[in-house]
């Protein structure tokens, strides 16, 4: 990426009667390599992915946790729970996966800082469904 300043000396710009750019006024203009834009927008379809993980494991987890009150207090029997988890698996168990990329590591520390808690290996493992052994190594 660079960076040029550019000073407009020979006229004024009116915008919306808001912004105008008057004689001598410096402004910046950004120059982006073409990759640097994939970059940014594959950056910002990872942390939309793993936003989307993140809330897609709580609601299993508290799918998973309904049903496990309903095994305690007796509202099911041990036999339908167990029916219940194997036939519908997929809607009460987290898929694990791997961080493949430093983008995805990259994507998963910008979210972890936009959070309001900071979070252990073991949770950030369990809400974003990334295996632990693809977190030690970076965190």
């Amino acid at each position: 990426m660079g960076t040029n300043i550019t000073t407009y000396d020979s006229y004024e710009l009116v915008y919306d009667n808001e912004l105008k750019i008057s004689p001598n006024q410096e402004f910046f203009e950004f120059k982006i390599k073409k990759n640097d834009v994939k970059t940014i927008i594959t950056l910002g379809n990872i942390k939309d992915y793993l936003y989307n993980e993140a809330i897609v494991n709580l609601m299993k987890k508290s799918k998973f946790l309904q049903l496990y009150i309903q095994l305690i207090e007796d509202q099911i029997t041990e036999e339908e729970y167990e029916v219940e988890l194997n036939e519908n698996s997929n809607e009460y168990f987290i898929n694990m996966k791997e961080l493949t990329s430093d983008l995805d590591y990259t994507a998963l520390l910008l979210v972890l800082n936009n959070l309001p808690k900071n979070l252990n290996v073991d949770e950030v493992s369990e809400v974003f469904g990334i295996k632990t052994k693809s977190l030690m190594p970076n965190f």
